[in-house]
This record gives C-alpha cells, structure tokens and sequence, in this order.
C-alpha cells in the first residue's frame, strides 16, 4: 500500500499540475498509435530492473500514453499491466530478480553436493535466453492489444478527453524547459550518487549497480522525481502558487485511492491468514513430491514443473518463496538427471511470471482496477478486468512453453557458461 499511494502522489501532482497533459500532446500527438502498445509492452517487460515498482507505474502511464493517442485509456491500462506481470521474469539486462533466483539455485545445488561445493550459477545463467523472451513477449502482448483486447473492451465513451491537437503555449513550453531541466539535474545528482566517489548510491561491497541503495530506494527516487518536475511546472505555470496547493492536490490524489485502501484493509487480513494457514508451502511441497513419484522425463517433466508453479502461482506471490520452496527439490532432481540447474531454474520463472497477471492476491491488479473506477470507467468490475486479461496470458504462457522447448531441441546455451545439460564431472 505504501508503494502504491507514493507513486500515486508523485504521478498525481504532475497530472493535476499539468504536465502529463502537455507532455503527452507534445510527444503522443504524431505517434504511431498501432506501434504504442509495442512500446509500452517492451517498457513493461524490462520494467522488473524496478521491481514492483513497474507494476505501479507503467499501467496508469500506459493509460494516458493511449488516450493521448486518441485510443481507449483502458485498453492502455490493460496493456500496462499485462507487460509489468506477464513478462515480469525477462528482461534485457541483469536484473535483481536474476541474482535472487541465482542464490536460491546456489543454495538447492548445495543440498546435492555438499556445503563445500564449488560449482554455481551466476545472475547471467537464463541472460540469453531472457533477451530473446523479452522481444517475444513484446511482440505478444502488443499483437493481442491490438487485435485482441482492444475489440474486447470497444470503444472509450467516456469524459476523460485529451486534444493533441490543442497547440501548446509559450507558458507551458517554458513550464516543459523547466521540468526538463529539473530532471536532467535530478539525473544528474542520481548518476553522481552511483559512480562518483564516494559512490554514495551504489553497493557499498562492489560499487555497482546491482543490490545498491539505488534500486533499494528506487520507490522515493521516483516519487521525488517526479514531485520535483510537476511542481517546478506548475510554479512555472501558475498551476501551482503555494504549499496549500500541493497539500490539495496530495488530498485529491488520496481520495481517488480510497476504494484501493479499503481492500489493503480486507487483504491484509486474508494474506496473514494464508500465511499462517502454510497452505502454500503444502501445495508447493506436495505437488513437487507428486511430480517425482510420477517419473516423468524430458519434456512432460518440463511441462509438469511449470504447470505446478503456474497453479501456486495463484496462491502464492512471493517468487523468492516459492524459489525456496522447490528449488531444493527439483534442482538435485534434475541435476541427477543430467541438467545444469540454470535449466531448471528457467523452467520454474516461465511457470511464475505469466499468471502474475491473474493472482487474486496481486495487490496490484486492484490499483489499477480503482484507477479505471476513479478516471475511465466507474462500472467496471474485477471479473470484466480479469476477463480481459485471460487470452493474452494464456497465449503468452503456451507459446513461451514452446520457445522453451525449441530452445531445449536446439541445445542453445542458457547464458554464459550456461548449457542446458550439465557438464560431465560435476557429480
């Protein structure tokens, strides 16, 4: 809940000052609107370098990146979401979701060979294969927002508006220039806390990028960013003229959340009970003991450990939990049977990122069914939205299957110095 209400502000403020107005009719006004659902898609995917974040960010951007490029803000909403949960796992850089799953793995190898182990996987171990799924995913989801959800949900006949053809004023060009130069200064000192010494931002033991304070406090960097921008547009406009103008529009942006806040309150107490209950530690362990009883090989054991993760993935969000979970089961299963754990540890993040998009206890997906409420679409339901999103997911979630095992057939490296099978000597 906190993610969410501080990413609501800090987009709020710019929306009501008037930047996101401007910005989308200087920048959306000559887009191709067939090539935006791609766009946003492509962002979406490699938006998990943020975390959670993406998922708070992206949609409702999505949202008005289609609405300024006259088409419905909902099927903008729609697309944004699918390409922050669906494809959640890949990526086109090393990302931290990489390297915690590269720890789990580490430690399940473990229970196979010993505490005193010498052989690993790194971050990179799925880099190869998670670029190519990156471009796959993005042309999915960006074909199926065009040709799928858009006809699904029909036209926008609703009041949010915006002209691109309105001409922008001297006012609001100088506001831009100023929000402009914000952000850049903003970067700046961002950039300086990463790689300048005392490399304040960065991570005290490698001084890189990866487990740095930087992508710790990403969620305040954002939001400073963008209550820097939006308030240094809206004094320059006048929109903004004192802190009680800030304060109201803080106030306004809480109000439109307060359907959001009231279901935090309901989950918060169904998640605890969940937890305590352990019933998805039970699935997850006895599904893996069901899969090993039933001897499988090959590909319909591929198959049958990512539809097991698929199913938990509904009842349990945490993708490191689960990791911890099954990891020391399938990853010594496998190994004895002749497969480098980065393999298995693929097999496992096609099967969690998909249905992201459908967990009933994604807090998420109700932020943005209460953005849609709130600006698009007061009538719509959770089901309708769920709805929507289904035919994307589940061909998203076949045809990556089917990637994988193409990938499998060829024996194409997973990333470097990671093959499908295991290297002859490690056992």
């Amino acid at each position: 809940m906190g993610l969410v209400l501080s990413m609501t502000m800090g987009i709020s403020l710019c929306e009501q000052a008037g930047l996101v107005d401007v910005m989308l009719r200087r920048f959306t006004g000559n887009v191709n609107a067939t090539l935006l659902p791609y766009v946003i898609a492509l962002v979406g995917t490699c938006g998990n370098l943020a975390s959670d974040t993406c998922s708070v960010l992206v949609p409702p951007l999505g949202a008005l990146a289609f609405l300024g490029a006259g088409r419905s803000p909902i099927v903008g909403m729609l697309c944004g979401w699918l390409s922050s949960s669906v494809g959640f796992t890949a990526n086109l850089f090393i990302a931290g979701t990489d390297s915690l799953c590269a720890g789990i793995t580490n430690m399940s190898i473990k229970v196979l060979l010993g505490e005193s182990s010498t052989f690993e996987v790194d971050s990179a171990c799925n880099w190869y294969f998670m670029v190519a799924s990156t471009f796959l995913m993005t042309f999915i989801i960006g074909w199926c927002t065009n040709h799928l959800i858009e006809r699904r949900v029909g036209a926008y006949h609703g009041e949010a508006v915006l002209d691109t053809n309105k001409p922008i004023t001297e006012l609001e060009s100088r506001g831009l220039r100023n929000a402009g130069k914000t952000l850049m200064i903003f970067i700046v000192i961002i950039v300086a806390g990463i790689y300048v010494p005392p490399k304040l931002l960065a991570n005290p033991k490698t001084g890189g990028v990866i487990g740095s304070l930087f992508l710790k406090g990403l969620i305040p960097i954002l939001v400073f960013m963008f209550l820097a921008c939006g308030i240094t547009y809206g004094i320059t406009v006048g929109t903004i003229k004192g802190e009680r103008d800030i304060s109201h529009m803080f106030g306004k942006a809480m109000a439109g959340m307060s359907a959001y806040i009231a279901f935090c309150f309901t989950a918060g107490q169904f998640t605890a009970l969940f937890s305590w209950t352990n019933l998805g530690v039970v699935l997850a362990i006895a599904g893996a003991d069901f899969l090993k009883m039933t001897n499988f090989t090959g590909v319909p054991l591929f198959i049958g450990i990512i539809i097991l993760v698929i199913i938990i993935n509904l009842v349990m969000s945490s993708s490191s939990a689960k990791w911890t979970f099954l990891g020391p089961v399938f990853v010594p299963m496998l190994m004895l049977m002749g497969y480098h754990p980065a393999w298995t540890q693929l097999l496992y993040r096609i099967g969690d990122s998909p249905t992201n998009a459908l967990s009933p206890i994604s807090p998420y997906m109700y932020m943005c069914l209460a953005v849609v409420n709130e600006k698009y679409d007061k009538d719509m339901k959770l089901g309708t939205f769920i709805a929507n999103c289904i035919p994307t997911i589940f061909i998203v979630q076949v045809l990556w299957i089917i990637f994988a095992i193409i990938w499998f057939y060829l024996g194409l490296p997973l990333g470097p110095n990671a093959p499908i099978m295991l290297p002859a000597g490690i056992l």
